[in-house]
């Protein structure tokens, strides 16, 4: 399997949808999802760093949206066939939780979403044993997600 937090959860989507080899994904608060609604969104971050582009260049416009579609989550998530589970905080103003469900909800394979209310833009510790058991009652052969 293959796991990333923010820009790593942003790449385990991606090479889950263009590598076949990964058999199930986990990603959490990820990056790389649906570009223009976190631009619009975050407050901070990587995102901004777009705007402040578009700013300076406001004709490269069409141009950077349909660059970034390339390799945006949101239009590779159809071609994702392993498990994944995901994560978003409500809090989050980096990877705004609407752009992380936008690509969420495009997965076709078996998925599920851990939303926590109260967090932000960060990894859990207390929660990984709650993911690691996941992928590894999945890994032992369950044939459904576990809940």
């Amino acid at each position: 399997g293959i796991m990333g937090i923010s820009q790593g959860g942003g790449l385990t989507l991606a090479v889950a949808a263009l590598d076949s080899r990964p058999v199930l994904a986990m990603a959490e608060v990820p990056y790389l999802c649906h570009f223009k609604r976190a631009t619009d969104l975050a407050a901070r971050g990587p995102y901004l760093e777009i705007a402040d582009y578009l700013r300076r260049w406001p004709k490269q416009d069409e141009q950077v949206w349909r660059t970034l579609s390339y390799f945006d989550n949101m239009n590779l998530a159809p071609w994702i066939k392993c498990p994944v589970l995901m994560d978003v905080g409500l809090q989050d103003d980096i990877c705004p939780p609407s752009s992380v469900y936008a690509a969420y909800n495009k997965i076709m394979a078996p998925k599920q979403m851990k939303v926590y209310p109260y967090h932000s833009h960060a990894s859990v510790e207390d929660l990984w044993e709650e993911k690691y058991r996941w992928a590894h009652r999945y890994l032992m052969g369950m044939d459904t997600l576990p809940a």
